[in-house]
């Protein structure tokens, strides 16, 4: 956190406090409570960059706050709507899973958060299942996470995952049935690790038919004993309506105090979570013939003779990289400083099989999920390049174990982990020539 403003203020039993990131709360004496959490005299709270964690004064304390640009500290009615504890006692008496749904910056994870310290002080053992890919409490953005956590926290951002699926993308959109398979994999093996309740947050896409249909789709594939739905007054109705035909549903007000964020903070915050699961990444050369890429025909075919690529070089005006006979057809991979898409086209139009081509240096700065041999998640990646006549791909990653299999996203970084573009499927997906 940048040096800001520090302050020193008295607080009584009662009162409450909003402190908003980046800040750090030390207190001095007394006591007080963040989302479940009791917190006395030394003990500390962070709070991270656009964030905000409410405070509970138990017994009359001094506290110190020190926040930075942008932070804030204020005095507010009540840490959460009085509802919320109705609530917390309500989730203690159920069994299975909990399913959280909600806008954007309604306090879906401040709710989440509440619900687990509640169960963790009670001695329950609580799962924790991250179900939005863009804005990720547990995990790196583009997968969906399980967490258990051990002791109480007022930031579910501080848990380290046991287990994660990679999307791929910071958008449900176009992944929707991906995404629920994820995250039904994750709540079998809560349930495999005897969790007496999976709480499972969601995205903020629920504005139109098809986020509907997808929240729809996510409870019939969990069955959860609990859905809590966080709204105003007559928000929702028909996702309502459509989730209470089947399951138990609770409607309860949203966060009034939520922090709104605006569409740049939520790519900051996803940097952020890019730069902590991505610290101390190196390079690593890995021979495409020790992976497979699950999501690509790269690998998967026959290298072109040297005759044939000779000659279809030839054709393509010295723009053939490499070249694969691949069970989907002809791979390529060109530069299109020496050929356009139009030239390729012709050249092709009678082709008997598919054609399909990838451009050089269309992979730099992709995201990428990396699986060990056995098919679980190790870490992301970003890759750097594929060195294509040489065969080997070339992956920033903090990963030391041995990765058998990558899979490719839809999200660029580059230096510092910075985003700067997304795509709704895979960039480095083969262009076939009827769509060139």
């Amino acid at each position: 956190m940048e040096k800001g403003r520090s302050k020193r203020l008295e607080a009584e039993a009662g009162e409450c406090l909003l402190i908003g990131g980046p800040a750090q709360l030390k207190i001095l004496e007394g006591r007080v409570e963040a989302l479940g959490v009791k917190l006395s005299r030394g003990e500390r709270v962070v709070v991270r960059v656009f964030r905000a964690i409410p405070i509970r004064v138990v017994e009359k304390s001094l506290l110190e706050v020190e926040h930075g640009v942008n932070g804030f500290v204020e005095r507010i009615d009540e840490p959460y709507p009085a509802e919320w504890i109705k609530v917390v006692g309500k989730v203690s008496e159920v069994k299975g899973t909990l399913l959280v749904i909600g806008a954007v910056d309604v306090g879906k994870s401040t709710l989440c958060t509440l619900i687990a310290n509640s169960l963790l002080s009670n001695g329950l053992k609580v799962g924790i299942i991250e179900g939005d890919v863009g804005q990720a409490e547990v995990g790196p953005p583009t997968t969906v996470s399980l967490a258990i956590p051990k002791t109480p926290s007022p930031d579910l951002f501080r848990q380290t995952p046991i287990v994660s699926e990679f999307i791929g993308s910071t958008s449900p959109m176009g992944f929707e049935e991906e995404i629920v398979e994820a995250i039904c994999k994750l709540k079998s093996e809560a349930e495999r690790l005897s969790v007496d309740l999976v709480v499972v947050n969601t995205d903020g896409w629920v504005d139109d038919e098809k986020a509907v249909e997808y929240k729809v789709k996510l409870a019939e594939a969990l069955k959860p004993s609990l859905i809590i739905i966080l709204c105003r007054n007559e928000e929702l109705e028909e996702l309502r309506k459509r989730l209470q035909e089947k399951f138990n549903v609770l409607k309860v007000p949203q966060l009034a105090k939520a922090r709104r964020r605006s569409r740049e903070a939520r790519r900051e915050l996803r940097e952020l979570s890019y730069q902590k699961n991505l610290r101390g990444a190196t390079i690593r050369s890995i021979p495409i013939n020790w992976v497979k890429i699950l999501n690509h025909d790269l690998g998967t075919g026959v290298i072109l003779s040297d005759e044939r690529f000779k000659k279809l070089n030839e054709q393509l005006n010295g723009g053939l990289v490499y070249g694969e006979e691949t069970p989907n057809g002809l791979l390529l991979v060109l530069n299109e400083k020496f050929i356009s898409k139009d030239s390729i086209k012709r050249i092709f139009e009678n082709h008997t099989r598919s054609v399909n081509v990838i451009w050089l240096g269309s992979e730099k700065g992709l995201i990428a999920g990396l699986y060990d041999r056995e098919g679980k998640f190790i870490g992301i990646g970003v890759i750097e390049e594929i060195d294509y006549r040489r065969r080997i791909l070339k992956i920033h990653t903090p990963c030391q174990q041995t990765i058998s299999m990558i899979k490719l996203g839809c999200v660029k970084l580059v230096e510092s982990w910075k985003e700067v573009e997304k795509f709704p499927s895979c960039p480095l997906k083969p262009m076939k020539l009827n769509a060139l």
